[in-house]
């Protein structure tokens, strides 16, 4: 079982996943859900709400690319270069 303390990360991770591949509109708070294995209301206990977690999602991965440094021109979350 995994502790609530991970959770929002792996929410978050999940997010980024399902807002790379459907874009903004493009994603349901269900599917990012699905994704983390979690509902949706555990989504709202941890996040306001899409918005709130894609702006959460994008500053865990710019916080986590520069601490592990993944070097500068890589895009957030698909390792291809920027142009």
């Amino acid at each position: 079982m995994r502790r609530s303390k991970e959770r929002p990360q792996e929410i978050l991770d999940a997010a980024i996943a399902v807002f790379l591949e459907n874009g903004f509109r493009g994603t349901r708070l269900e599917d990012i859900g699905a994704r983390a294995e979690v509902t949706r209301d555990a989504i709202y206990h941890y996040f306001e709400g899409k918005a709130e977690l894609l702006v959460q999602a994008i500053r865990s991965r710019i916080r986590s690319e520069l601490v592990h440094g993944s070097g500068p021109g890589v895009m957030i979350g698909c390792g291809h270069p920027l142009p």
